[in-house]
C-alpha cells in the first residue's frame, strides 16, 4: 500500500450524530414575530382593559447589582394592608400579589405603597351592571374616555439623580472604610465579599423533557399518514450501500437512493422510478461492481413483488394487476427488503504453500518502492528501447561504480 512516511494505519473513533443534540436559535426572528402578533390580538381581546399587572418595584439581588431597581412578582399583603387594599379586590383590579414575599426595609414598604395608591386613584372601574353602578364605579362620561394603557404600568426609573454639593462634616472627615470593614464581625480571616455570578444561563439551556410526548405525536403522524397512503407502503425502496470510514465499512445500511446506472441495468425508467416508490439519487456514483449488482438484485425483487393498480380501471394497461391480484393487496409494513448484517464465517481449510510464504511486511515494502521509482524505471525503458547499446554502457558504468563503494 503506497503511502507517505512510516505513518499508522488510520483507525479513526468518530464521535456521529452530535448534530441531532445541539439546539439552534436560528427560528428567533419567526418566533418574535408570532409573540408580537400574539400580544397585538391578547390586547385586543382584553381592551380597554391593561394587558399587564401592577408590579411592585424591587431591588436587584448580590452587591454588584443591589442599586438597581427592578420588577417584581407581586405586591406583600403588608402593602396592600397600608395601602387600604383587599388581597382578594386587588386580584380584581390588575394588582399582583405574592404572599410569600416579605418587606426588609421601611424604604421600600413606603415606595410600593405610594405606587399603589397612585394606581388607585387613576383607576377607573366599569360597573358590573350599567343598570346598578356602585359607589366608585365610572360614569358613563369618563368610560368614553378610557385608553388602554401600554407597556409596563408606573415602570421604574433608573436614573441617577447626584445629590447637592455641600461641606463635609468633622465626623465625616474622619471616617475611615478600611477601618470599619476591618472591625466588622467575621468568621475567620475571610475577603470581603464581592461576588461575580454568571445570571439567566437558565435561558440558553435547551432541556430535552419534551420527547416521550413528542414521540407519541411521531407515533400518531406515521399512524395517519400510513391511514391515507394505504395500500401504498410509507416509505420508499432504498439502496444497500457500505458505511464510511474503515471502523464501519464492514456494516451494511441504507442509502439514499439508487444511482442511474443501477436503475438502467435493472431496466427502470429513473422518472418511472420515482412513480413505484423507489427513492433515486442522480449525484451518487457506483466504485464497485459488487454493490452495483446488489442493489440491482434488489431492485429485480421489488419489481417482481410489485402490484400496480391501473390509472384506470376501465382501461387497464399491461402490467397493471388484475381485480383478483388488487384484493390480496397487504400494505408493507416497516423498512423495504431490510439489509442483513449476520456474519458468515468462512469453513476452515489448511492454508496452501503460497500462503505460508507470504509476508505482508515485505508485500508493503515492495508496492511503497514500486510507487516511488515508478517514473525512474518508466525513463530507463524507454532509453533502452530507444538506444540499447548507449544505455548498456551507462548501466555497467553505474555497476562499476558500485563495485568501488563496496556495494552489490
Amino acid at each position: 500500500m503506497p503511502s507517505k512516511g512510516a505513518t499508522m494505519v488510520p483507525n479513526a473513533h468518530l464521535h456521529k450524530d452530535w448534530q441531532k443534540r445541539v439546539s439552534t436559535w436560528f427560528t428567533q426572528p419567526a418566533r418574535k414575530e408570532r409573540r408580537r402578533k400574539a400580544r397585538m390580538e391578547k390586547a385586543r381581546k382584553m381592551a380597554p382593559r391593561p394587558v399587564q399587572r401592577l408590579r411592585p418595584v424591587v431591588r436587584c439581588p448580590t452587591q454588584r447589582y443591589h442599586r438597581k431597581l427592578r420588577m417584581g412578582r407581586g405586591f406583600t399583603l403588608e402593602e396592600l394592608k397600608a395601602a387600604g387594599i383587599n388581597r382578594n379586590e386587588a386580584k380584581t383590579i390588575g394588582i399582583a400579589v405574592d404572599h410569600r414575599r416579605k418587606n426588609k426595609n421601611v424604604e421600600g414598604l413606603q415606595l410600593n405603597v405610594r405606587r399603589l395608591k397612585e394606581y388607585r386613584s387613576k383607576l377607573i372601574l366599569f360597573p358590573k351592571k350599567m343598570s346598578k353602578p356602585k359607589k366608585g364605579d365610572a360614569t358613563p362620561e369618563e368610560m368614553k374616555l378610557v385608553v388602554q394603557a401600554q407597556g409596563v404600568l408606573l415602570a421604574p426609573s433608573n436614573k441617577f439623580v447626584p445629590e447637592a454639593a455641600r461641606v463635609p462634616t468633622e465626623e465625616e472627615k474622619k471616617f475611615s472604610a478600611y477601618i470599619a470593614l476591618r472591625k466588622m464581625p467575621s468568621k475567620g480571616a475571610t475577603m470581603v465579599p464581592n461576588a461575580h455570578l454568571h445570571k439567566d444561563w437558565q435561558k440558553r439551556v435547551s432541556t430535552w423533557f419534551t420527547q416521550p410526548a413528542r414521540k407519541e405525536r411521531r407515533r400518531k403522524a406515521r399512524m395517519e399518514k400510513a391511514r391515507k397512503m394505504a395500500p401504498r407502503p410509507v416509505q420508499r425502496l432504498r439502496p444497500v450501500v457500505r458505511c464510511p470510514t474503515q471502523r464501519y465499512h464492514r456494516k451494511l445500511r441504507m442509502g439514499r437512493g439508487f444511482t442511474l446506472e443501477e436503475l438502467k441495468t435493472a431496466g427502470i425508467n429513473r422518472n418511472e422510478a420515482k412513480t413505484i416508490g423507489i427513492a433515486v439519487d442522480h449525484r451518487r456514483k457506483n466504485k464497485n461492481v459488487e454493490g452495483l449488482q446488489l442493489n440491482v438484485r434488489r431492485l429485480k425483487e421489488y419489481r417482481s413483488k410489485l402490484i400496480l393498480f391501473p390509472k384506470k380501471m376501465s382501461k387497464p394497461k399491461k402490467g397493471d394487476a388484475t381485480p383478483e391480484e388488487m384484493k390480496l393487496v397487504v400494505q408493507a409494513q416497516g423498512v423495504l427488503l431490510a439489509p442483513s448484517n449476520k456474519f458468515v464465517p468462512e469453513a476452515a481449510r489448511v492454508p496452501t504453500e503460497e500462503e505460508k510464504k507470504f509476508s505482508a511486511y515485505i508485500a508493503l515494502r515492495k508496492a511503497r518502492s514500486n510507487q516511488k521509482l515508478w517514473g525512474i524505471r518508466q525513463k530507463r525503458a524507454k532509453e533502452a528501447a530507444e538506444d540499447p547499446e548507449s544505455y548498456a554502457k551507462s548501466k555497467e558504468k553505474s555497476l562499476a561504480a558500485l563495485k568501488k563503494k563496496g556495494r552489490k
